[in-house]
């Protein structure tokens, strides 16, 4: 893991928005009228595998994608959905984003998968793996939410079922860099609550099996620093303890006034 890593929570959008991997020509085209140009899907396809093998996540440029395969049912592809809703759940900026909401909102506004077939050229009939995997993920998003980590990694590694095990024997092989940005995800949430915490509870959060992994990870981590048995976590604004004064100023005719109200 790189030294410069960061998980200080993000202080503006434009990252998110705008993140400075993009290529200029990805970004010429979502931002005009050619994200709509069906001859775009391979292009915008091509750039999101760039994405899965780097571990970067643009949101913008991947619901493109799924906005051009609901107005061309023919181009639906059910990998790629499940490819932009796995890297929408394990790469978010935070986890209070919006990122896998969206992208599974246009997922899941589509006809069912036999009128999607019916408009496909080939005569192969698929399996909906969407619907087979959209309940664990939207379970895993859930557990994420709620920052029930050590119930997120359990049901991540050993939930049962179909989707459960698609998701881990098809898509995660390729999305080598899922499980280290769920841990930077959920580094980011401990970094905005925490300004100190125990590496016995960092490495159960993580999901590390020993505690010199869980020291290993802080190593590479700007302003985490092992003191001990705890690790530090310098101030970035989110977990500083700060003492608030509310004063408030009734001039004497508007006390009058909420008097003689009260009076009636």
């Amino acid at each position: 893991m790189p030294s410069t890593t960061s998980v200080a929570p993000p202080k503006n959008a434009q990252e998110w928005h705008s993140p400075s991997f993009r290529p200029e020509e990805i970004n010429a085209l979502i931002l005009g009228v050619d994200r709509y140009n069906p001859s775009n899907v391979g292009f915008l396809e091509e750039y999101l595998q760039t994405q899965i093998e780097n571990g970067q996540h643009d949101l913008f440029a991947n619901l493109a994608i799924l906005k051009l395969h609901q107005f061309n049912l023919n181009m639906t592809n059910q990998h790629v959905v499940i490819d932009i809703l796995l890297l929408a759940l394990t790469s978010a900026p935070t986890i209070d984003s919006q990122d896998f909401n969206l992208a599974l909102a246009l997922a899941l506004d589509r006809p069912p998968a036999s009128i999607i077939q019916a408009n496909r050229d080939d005569d192969d009939d698929e399996e909906d793996e969407v619907a087979l995997v959209v309940p664990y993920l939207k379970k895993c998003w859930s557990l994420l939410r709620e920052c029930r980590f050590r119930d997120l990694w359990q049901c991540w590694k050993q939930e049962e079922g179909e989707g459960a095990d698609l998701i881990r024997s098809h898509y995660l092989p390729s999305h080598r860099h899922a499980t280290s940005n769920l841990r930077l995800l959920i580094a980011s949430t401990i970094a905005s609550s925490f300004s100190s915490i125990s590496i016995a509870r960092l490495q159960r959060w993580l999901d590390f099996a020993s505690a010199e992994e869980a020291k290993a990870f802080v190593e590479g981590i700007n302003g985490w620093q092992v003191s001990g048995e705890n690790v530090a976590i310098e101030g970035n604004g989110d977990n500083d303890v700060k003492s608030s004064v509310i004063k408030e100023h009734v001039e004497l005719k508007q006390l009058s006034k909420i008097i003689g109200a009260a009076a009636v």
